[in-house]
């Protein structure tokens, strides 16, 4: 089994598992109650607290991927998470992410979503994956429609009433493909995410005549590459 200890850099941010090292960190962001106000969960109260959660965390070693932390590529802070989690009592992939309050309203939980999002359906091969908010969380909400999730359903997840939004690999395929063709300076980023993407994996989710027009121009390009 491959584990996956590093993430697919982008723009702001490079991903990589936590290690032991980066406690003080860890504590900053899981101890701060205005990061942790819409989790459910208890706050890391202490450095010894932190270190042992990231030694419990056992994800990368089981399934082979999890949560990263979020590296401000500027200045090398570890700024939040972000990645995938298998909820093994609903067989289902999430995507979770937190981050410092001063880094709010920069874009950067969207950019880190959205490349969990594309290493879970590139890399992984998922074919389905969730998110989990809680209603009163406007702003994650916000991040989870940004990244192109649709609202599913109202559900229960730990005692708690979460809405579940889900976003399916073929979607994310033909968002690219279509960001590829309009341009607006996002051909790059496009062009990269679908390299995570197998021909047939394109050909499979090409159904209409655009999208098949859009998946045989990319593949046509990239064969020249």
């Amino acid at each position: 089994m491959q584990r996956f200890l590093t993430g697919p850099e982008t723009e702001r941010l490079e991903y990589r598992a936590f290690t032991i090292d980066d406690a003080e960190a860890f504590l900053e962001l899981n101890g701060n109650p205005e990061v942790r106000r819409y989790t459910g969960e208890p706050m890391v109260a202490s450095l010894a607290a932190a270190k042992e959660a990231i030694k419990n965390h056992t994800d990368f070693d089981v399934i082979g991927y999890g949560r990263w932390a979020c590296v401000l590529k500027d200045t090398s802070a570890i700024i939040g998470f972000c990645g995938l989690k298998y909820l093994s009592d609903w067989d289902a992939v999430d995507v979770g992410y937190r981050f410092l309050p001063q880094y709010w309203g920069r874009g950067l939980a969207t950019e880190a979503y959205t490349a969990s999002l594309d290493f879970g359906f590139g890399t992984l091969g998922l074919e389905r994956i969730i998110g989990l908010v809680i209603p009163e969380n406007a702003a994650s909400i916000r991040v989870l429609e940004k990244a192109g999730m649709r609202f599913e359903a109202e559900v229960i997840y730990d005692g708690t009433p979460v809405l579940q939004f889900v976003k399916c690999r073929g979607d994310r395929c033909l968002e690219l493909l279509e960001m590829l063709h309009r341009g607006r300076g996002m051909q790059e980023n496009a062009a990269v995410s679908l390299l995570h993407f197998s021909s047939r994996t394109i050909h499979s989710i090409t159904r209409d005549s655009k999208s098949q027009q859009l998946g045989c121009v990319y593949l046509s390009l990239r064969d020249h590459w």
